[in-house]
């Protein structure tokens, strides 16, 4: 919204400036997510491709997510994986971008998005091993935890050189 004075020109409003930020968080985000998924994808890719069996880790994942209900089909599985794969990334990548728009205004609070980051780190890892031990060893569990942690590395990579400001505030912020 903007608002005349009635001593000068019209200008942006908070509300207006709010709304003007919404599309970019969302654009970064699906960016930061696409990214990231790509990344993930290709080191999957890797590993399979060394073996003499392509697409095998996304097999093995979309089965043991998806279970029966897309049947034995390997690129049904594939492809259902992939897409549930890229859907997760998009969503970090949102609310990564969510929370370092809040970051911009509020600097000291990369710290929380820091300590958030360790937490989700721990519980994925955790994750990883658990989802190995139910495919009962068919896949190494540092196939998905290298090439999540790539994915992740991706992602703040991106952050870090887009919000490269306030990493700054937030560590003077630190030191005052």
């Amino acid at each position: 919204m903007r608002s005349r004075s009635t001593y000068g020109p019209m200008v942006a409003t908070p509300a207006r400036r709010e709304t003007h930020r919404a599309p970019r968080v969302l654009a970064e985000g699906a960016g930061l997510g696409i990214a990231s998924a790509a990344v993930a994808a290709l080191w999957f890719l890797v590993p399979d491709l060394l073996a003499g069996a392509p697409f095998r880790t996304p097999a093995l994942l979309g089965r043991s997510l998806f279970g029966d209900a897309i049947g034995s089909d390997g690129a049904a599985l594939v492809v259902a994986y992939t897409v549930f794969h890229v859907a997760v990334h998009v969503l970090f990548g949102l609310a990564a971008a969510g929370l370092f728009a809040i970051a911009e205004r509020q600097p000291s609070f990369v710290w929380a998005i820091f300590m958030l980051g360790c937490c989700l780190a721990v519980v994925y890892i955790a994750f990883a091993y658990v989802m190995w031990r139910w495919l009962a060893g068919a896949m190494a569990p540092w196939i998905v935890i290298a090439g999540t942690a790539l994915g992740g590395l991706t992602m703040l990579g991106m952050l870090l050189a887009r919000h490269r400001r306030v990493l700054e505030e937030a560590a003077t912020a630190v030191d005052e």
